[in-house]
């Protein structure tokens, strides 16, 4: 009997000491189900479950049935923190009946199998495959003649991804049988952190945009710095940036419409605005800054299309000014 079992943090606290036991369950005629000698499984996860998280666990138990018996599967799922039970395992204890097919499935398998393994990283890294042992185990494609393990140490380079950002990297092996051609392939992943940011150097559009609290594990950099002017504080037509979602938007030059020079004059002084609040020296842009507040206090992203040819061109000057700073070709350099 093989599945998974699904469980759910409904707390507002980190599970502590998480445990599965799953247990077959049987009985004959009226009686009371009791446990199935020798037919359970013990789980015990490597991480526990943040509040509100999902994880599924996959189950596989072998046992020997018994003549004219009903089934059922049991698990009890426990913790050492459930309120009201706090240092003693407690939780949950679902069943599910199931009953077992009137005659076997048989599956055939080839007697020789290929196994290849491959590696899928995201842009800015690359990566090396290299020896686990002395000397080294199985070259791959790796020959099965039957039941066999092999492994291999892989060594991942950052060469320019991003700091302070976690990428997932994605491991695919696959099996591939001999006569019939047949493929199975099984897949895993993990998290890589690129380690903190360097201080005093410049961060792109990019980074503010995926570490305001919306990108998968990246941690929120935006709301600290909050609120920021885009334009001088209290003008007639400067923009207050008050929370994260709204910084995204402006980042990602998401106003409702399609971007123009103001937008996207918006987009680099935010984040130039970051940079500076950040620790990176705003002394090469001081003069641009002050020179595209005074505009913003004045003109909004609305105003774009009666702006002169003149007053365009200044505007996506000032942007392009920003955009190089943020991008480290100016000023303090971008963070590696």
């Amino acid at each position: 009997m093989s599945g998974q079992i699904c469980v759910t943090n409904g707390g507002d606290r980190t599970t502590e000491n998480l445990k599965l036991v799953d247990q077959v369950e049987y009985k004959t005629g009226a009686g009371q189900f009791q446990p199935l000698p020798g037919a359970s499984q013990t789980i015990i996860p490597a991480e526990q479950l943040a509040p509100g998280e999902t994880k599924c666990y996959p189950y596989s138990i072998t046992f020997t049935p018994v003549a004219g018996a009903q089934y059922r599967n049991s698990v009890k799922v426990t913790i050492t923190n459930h309120s009201g039970h706090l240092g003693e395992e407690w939780g949950p204890e679902p069943k599910a009946d199931f009953s077992l097919p009137s005659a076997p499935t048989i599956i055939e398998t080839d007697a020789e199998a290929d196994v290849t393994d491959s590696l899928s990283v995201p842009a800015g890294f690359t990566y090396q495959y290299t020896c686990c042992t002395d000397p080294c185990g199985p070259t791959w494609p790796y020959h099965l003649t039957g039941s066999a393990s092999g492994s291999y140490c892989v060594v991942i380079t950052n060469v320019s991804a991003m700091c302070d950002t976690y990428y997932q990297i994605s491991n695919t092996a696959t099996l591939t049988e001999k006569d019939s051609g047949q493929t199975r392939t099984a897949s895993a992943s993990v998290m890589v952190y690129t380690g903190p940011c360097e201080e005093g150097c410049t961060l792109t559009i990019g980074y503010w945009k995926t570490h305001a609290g919306f990108t998968g594990r990246n941690p929120d950099r935006v709301s600290q710095f909050l609120p920021i002017w885009l334009g001088n504080a209290g003008g007639a037509k400067s923009v207050p940036v008050t929370t994260a979602a709204q910084a995204v938007n402006i980042l990602s030059m998401n106003l409702g419409h399609p971007s123009n020079g103001i937008t996207k004059l918006y987009a680099q002084l935010l984040a130039a605005k970051l940079n500076i609040a950040n620790g990176a020296s705003g002394s090469a842009v001081a003069g641009v800054i002050t020179a595209a507040d005074n505009f913003l206090a004045m003109y909004d992203y609305t105003a774009w299309s009666s702006l002169t040819k003149a007053q365009q061109k200044m505007v996506l000057g000032w942007m392009t000014t920003l955009d190089y700073y943020n991008n480290g070709y100016i000023g303090p350099g971008h963070c590696n």
